[in-house]
């Protein structure tokens, strides 16, 4: 049970870490004068870790709404 729980909650946490990245991203570019190139990158992959288990989004609104 508590396995299932923590996979659900990886597409959630995933969502969180690519919308900081965003963040991160323009931070580095226009703050900090730096490249936003690895910022990006994790964007990427946190984008494509939540795209994989979108379908625990949906149990976690199902859940949300009871």
């Amino acid at each position: 049970m508590r396995a299932s729980k923590n996979f659900e909650l990886s597409s959630l946490a995933a969502l969180r870490l690519a919308a900081v990245m965003v963040g991160a991203a323009m931070t580095n570019q226009f703050l900090l004068e730096e490249s936003p190139w690895l910022p990006l990158a994790l964007l990427v992959v946190a984008a494509v870790i939540a795209w994989a288990r979108r379908s625990s989004n949906s149990i976690l609104v199902d859940i949300l709404r009871r």
